[in-house]
């Protein structure tokens, strides 16, 4: 058996190795979509970059939406373990937990653009924060069953993929930050 003290540092490091070797895999065998133009006339300044971006008003909200959402699904998330182990007393429930959450995001991927489709992306984004919404009334109705604490975060692994999808892509499409992007790359 591992050493407790060093199951979480060795955990970690193999968590680490996994995200780096994607991370390379991603970045080598990935092309580029969309070149740059080469016309000179078309080049912006830094500071004409940064204001395109700043007038961009889906840019604005997606970008003082995406550190609010990541906030919240950390501390949402860190709830959930600090619960499972000072209410449940049982530490390795976390393992679970976490891994119940992953299964969820994993199950929402094949779904996500069908459901884009079917909605558009706003309305996806929304049912997305509806299901996070949703998610918790399992965990409200029975707080000290283990089972209610594995549907909310199933369903809040489901919702989390499904925002976090559709709000890459439209934090992505937008023209401004392409134009951003065509400087830096110039």
């Amino acid at each position: 058996m591992i050493n407790p003290q060093r199951g979480f540092p060795l955990t970690a490091a193999v968590i680490g190795i996994i995200i780096i070797g994607g991370a390379l895999f991603s970045f080598f065998t990935s092309k580029e979509r969309v070149f740059p133009k080469d016309s000179v006339e078309d080049r912006l300044t830094i500071f004409q970059s940064f204001k395109l971006t700043a007038k961009d008003y889906n840019f604005r909200w997606n970008t003082a939406f995406s550190p609010l959402y990541f906030v919240n699904n950390t501390l949402m998330i860190s709830t959930m373990v600090y619960y499972s182990i000072y209410v449940f007393n049982n530490p390795g429930t976390t393992t679970t937990i976490m891994g119940i959450f992953a299964v969820g995001s994993i199950l929402a991927l094949p779904f996500i653009k069908r459901i884009e489709r079917v909605l558009g992306r706003r309305k996806a984004m929304m049912l997305g924060a509806i299901l996070i919404i949703l998610s918790k009334i399992p965990f409200v109705i029975a707080p000290y069953n283990i089972l209610a604490m594995y549907a909310t975060v199933l369903i809040t692994g489901l919702s989390v993929a499904l925002n976090l999808v559709t709000f890459s892509t439209t934090r992505a499409e937008h023209r401004s930050l392409h134009l951003a992007l065509d400087w830096f790359c110039n």
